[in-house]
């Protein structure tokens, strides 16, 4: 194998890992919208936790025809605290995101329409990220107020 063969080769891996980590980025940008602010090594103990199915990170409360500005992720794990509502993940990891907890002073949560999710939808958002919003199902936040959480469902936003 030449020099030239051999540089060739590894420039193209190196493109081919550059590649794979600029699209991990991009992929996890919203989840950092959230976790720079409120993010956490460990979480306090929680009251209640409850498996959640996809969770939706954007910069809307609905969803509109063309938005693009969304970013769907599956298998996570909703969890009560006295500080606050917590979201991490359920499955492995492969980000090692860290988990995350938006306090209750301040949070909002109101209905939403977000007609890629097979059921109705609640936004919640928090005042210290204005256009950041987390869509969930209507039932995973009754779930999170029923187990002591102390907010409630406002109006359409």
């Amino acid at each position: 194998m030449s020099i030239s063969s051999a540089f060739s080769s590894l420039f193209g891996i190196a493109m081919l890992v550059g590649c794979f980590w600029f699209i991990a980025t991009l992929q996890q940008k919203r989840w950092r919208w959230f976790s720079d602010r409120f993010g956490k090594a460990n979480l306090p103990a929680a009251i209640a936790t409850r498996p959640v199915g996809p969770v939706v990170f954007s910069s809307a409360a609905h969803r509109e025809l063309m938005a693009t500005d969304y970013t769907t992720y599956r298998a996570m794990t909703l969890g009560v605290h006295r500080e606050g509502l917590s979201i991490e993940w359920r499955g492995p990891n492969l980000y090692r995101n860290p988990p995350f907890l938006i306090p209750y002073d301040r949070i909002s949560a109101a209905p939403s329409r977000w007609p890629d999710l097979l059921f109705d939808t609640v936004a919640v958002s928090h005042e210290r990220l204005p256009g950041c919003y987390l869509i969930m199902a209507k039932s995973d936040i009754e779930w999170a107020i029923q187990q002591g959480a102390p907010m409630k469902i406002g109006k359409y936003v």
